[in-house]
């Protein structure tokens, strides 16, 4: 490994514990990576780690017009180096040239997509640390030289550095306050449950929730109203107050989703007097997929093979994993198939990602 690689290494080393946000991150991590391994276009996405599912994304604008068809291929086409195929501790590098054998149209993803922009060879890695994958990267090359192996060499060294940078990124996003729309939003509400006061990142969660989820000329969404209705029953069925404060979801015109907590403020007046605080806060990537068990009422054995379908796993290694039959695996599958509306399972992640990450991804999230 020559000398400005090994730098590249320690610099890459030194971002990923130097507590950027997800997004500083790899915009710094990329302008080292470019210096080892030069690249014309590049993609650089957050993931799911239980779904395997892009949840953000930085992107070259040569590619930004192109993203639909980059995600059917992914996920309605069968292509080398798809994301979920490198995901695997084993496995986490590809080149296109390597894969195809040098013959680059063997790919419907080079023939349908790179060709046409005046691309060719593709270099993609799964960013893999501690068994859990925390995002990918994708480097695009011209219609010339193809990606060499100390460049898949390079990016595989660097593979574990990435996923910390990542993973401490969406650390930190989870835990910031921000003063746009992702900042948690504050309602008080008074003894009578009419509203007292609302902050301004509340009144902008606010603002995103359908109209089928806020009726009729009421003052706040049936969500607010069901997470108090919630802690006045937790008043009355747990006196000593030992359960957890009530929580409700809701998901946004947006399409994406907020959680809800509610809890009574402090103060020397009985609970009957007591003013209400309800805290609306948008939902991390990383906490998607529980709210999607929940919308497509999942079983927890539809909901972890539906898991590992996302994650690119055959019936029978799911079968394996569960410790069940094929055909087990395949009338779960039916089930699931049901529930989403689908007919297959690149249909299923299709549409689990641009019903549920997506959208976050076109809020800018992480």
């Amino acid at each position: 490994m020559s000398a400005v690689a090994r730098r590249s290494l320690r610099e890459l080393e030194r971002l990923s514990r130097s507590g950027l946000d997800s997004r500083a991150f790899r915009q710094a991590a990329l302008r080292q990576i470019r210096i080892v391994v030069p690249a014309d276009a590049v993609w650089f996405a957050t993931a799911d780690p239980a779904t395997l599912l892009f949840t953000s994304a930085v992107v070259d604008d040569a590619l930004r017009p192109h993203a639909s068809h980059f995600i059917r291929n992914e996920f309605l086409g069968d292509d080398v180096n798809q994301f979920r195929a490198l995901a695997r501790p084993e496995v986490i590098a590809g080149t296109l040239d390597l894969e195809t054998d040098g013959r680059r149209e063997r790919s419907q993803r080079y023939r349908d997509i790179l060709e046409p922009l005046g691309l060719g060879d593709e270099l993609r890695v799964a960013l893999v640390e501690g068994g859990r994958c925390w995002g990918f990267i994708c480097l695009h090359r011209g219609r010339g030289a193809g990606f060499a192996p100390k460049d898949v060499g390079f990016l595989r060294r660097a593979a574990a550095r990435l996923a910390i940078g990542l993973r401490t990124g969406l650390l930190m996003e989870s835990v910031s306050r921000g003063d746009g729309p992702d900042e948690p939003g504050l309602l008080v509400l008074a003894p009578d449950l009419s509203l007292v006061s609302a902050s301004a990142a509340a009144e902008l969660l606010l603002a995103e929730v359908a109209d089928e989820d806020w009726p009729g000329q009421a003052e706040l969404p049936s969500a607010v109203y069901g997470v108090v209705g919630g802690l006045l029953a937790r008043r009355r069925d747990d006196p000593s107050g030992a359960a957890p404060p009530p929580r409700a979801r809701l998901r946004t015109a947006a399409g994406r989703w907020l959680t809800l907590h509610a809890t009574w403020l402090a103060g020397p007046r009985a609970d009957t007097e007591r003013q209400i605080a309800v805290v609306l806060e948008a939902s991390p990537p990383t906490q998607v997929w529980p709210l999607v068990t929940v919308a497509h009422q999942l079983s927890l054995r539809e909901s972890q093979v539906t898991l590992l379908v996302a994650r690119g796993l055959s019936t029978g290694e799911i079968a394996r994993e569960l410790h069940i039959s094929e055909n087990t695996v395949q009338d779960y599958l039916k089930a699931v198939f049901d529930k989403f509306g689908v007919h297959s399972r690149g249909q299923l992640v299709a549409a689990i990602f641009g019903s549920h990450y997506l959208p976050l991804m076109k809020k800018g999230v992480g």
